[in-house]
């Protein structure tokens, strides 16, 4: 699968209705996602894997790794606090557009069940990322997003971000 074959991922009708109510959050209360919320997730995240594969995939890590959401230079950018989980997006060759298909997919479910994310493709740990999976040859992660409960205030880097 290349850019110009993109994947046939199922659009569900609860995504439609997230697309509305989904903002990137990078404070998070440090609740543990509900079991059920993870195992939805878990199946829309096979769901893609098998309309992105080769291409594309997503790993449900039910721990964030430490050190994972390291930030750009220092301590900027370093605002992901408290989430309990994250995903991992994963790509091999031609996989940007694929790969952002695919995750925003996985982003959108999770909004749907009342979880909340950030897309982070910059500024995270790839090695740390990759300790806890699997990776076929010529497979990296592309990019990350902590998965939770975010808390009410809004930070000045994700109020930035919804203007």
């Amino acid at each position: 699968m290349t850019s110009t074959s993109l994947p046939r991922i199922p659009l569900e009708p609860s995504w439609v209705d997230a697309i509305g109510r989904r903002a990137s959050r990078r404070r998070f209360d440090g609740r543990p996602v509900s079991p059920e919320a993870l195992a939805g997730i878990e199946a829309v995240s096979r769901s893609v894997r098998e309309a992105a594969q080769p291409v594309a995939r997503a790993v449900l890590l039910v721990a964030a790794p430490e050190g994972l959401f390291k930030g750009l230079v220092g301590s900027y950018g370093k605002a992901v606090r408290g989430a309990p989980a994250c995903m991992a997006f994963i790509g091999r060759g031609d996989w940007h557009l694929d790969l952002g298909f695919a995750g925003q997919a996985v982003v959108l479910a999770a909004t749907a069940a009342g979880l909340d994310t950030c897309w982070i493709a910059g500024s995270f740990d790839a090695d740390a990322a990759a300790a806890d999976i699997e990776l076929s040859d010529g497979e990296q992660v592309g990019a990350v997003s902590p998965l939770g409960y975010g808390t009410a205030r809004v930070g000045a880097v994700s109020a930035c971000s919804r203007q």
